[in-house]
């Protein structure tokens, strides 16, 4: 996707919206990180809806538009009105105005936009005429997961943990699914959990998903740690984390793409 399909197809309009079909959101969301003038018109787009949404309350109370009613001395009234506003402009252009210093706020930056989630790899790995019943209960609920309906596997995943609350992929999965579905505080915690074993195959992909949930918080100190933890690792996912780290500092010093 370059500039030319964002204006030509509305796509940032339709962004903010929420219309534009996954594949066209995932070329768009990959553009503007690299694009400073779509990533402008995008926030651009998102400050108008804000203050839209901030002043409908007042809008609606408008009154409706009366009519005009032309009166004999409209054009007299008229003309007294511009001899005045001359008057007033030759006094100003005549005298020494001190400028009155206006306070702009800075503008909030908005984490959220780094914290987009990947439902993580899965691939079964339980052997033929397993008796645990913990595995078989975690094997069912991912199948549920393999067709992306997370609600079902979540209860699958409790039910599998009541079983063997020890279970590190379980829980994972558990706080994974958890943050899909947009419970972020319960997916943090229990993605907190598989994190401070401090060792396993789920580590860095959790250290990763709590980087995200962090940023969907707007706490960028976390998710600096977090991500800062991952590329130390030197694991599969530190590049990734390091590329994280390089946009969250473009974000924080207002020269996000």
């Amino acid at each position: 996707m370059n500039c030319d399909d964002v204006r030509r197809d509305d796509i940032p309009e339709r962004y903010v919206a929420g219309k534009l079909p996954e594949g066209e959101r995932d070329g768009y969301e990959a553009h503007y990180f690299e694009c400073e003038t779509c990533f402008a018109g995008l926030e651009a787009i998102r400050a108008v809806q804000s203050d839209l949404r901030g002043n409908e309350s007042a809008i609606r109370a408008l009154p409706a538009p009366r009519k005009v009613i032309v009166m004999r001395f409209a054009v007299p009234l008229a003309l007294a009105a511009a001899i005045l506003l001359a008057a007033v402009l030759y006094r100003a252009q005549n005298q020494a105005v001190p400028a009155v210093p206006v306070a702009v706020s800075p503008k909030p930056v908005d984490y959220t936009l780094l914290a987009k989630l990947e439902p993580p790899a899965y691939e079964p790995a339980l052997r033929r005429g397993s008796a645990d019943k913990a595995a078989l209960r975690f094997v069912q609920a991912m199948e549920n997961y393999r067709r992306r309906d997370y609600a079902q596997t979540i209860a699958g995943l409790h039910a599998s943990l009541a079983l063997d609350s020890g279970a590190a992929a379980p829980r994972f999965f558990l706080g994974a699914c958890e943050l899909l579905t947009g419970d972020w505080d319960q997916g943090t915690r229990d993605l907190e959990m598989v994190v401070a074993s401090g060792s396993g195959p789920f580590l860095e992909e959790g250290l990763m998903l709590l980087a995200k949930a962090s940023l969907h918080r707007n706490d960028p100190a976390t998710a600096r740690r977090e991500l800062e933890q991952l590329v130390a690792s030197k694991g599969d996912l530190a590049p990734a984390a390091g590329e994280l780290l390089r946009q969250l500092d473009d974000l924080s010093s207002g020269q996000g793409k």
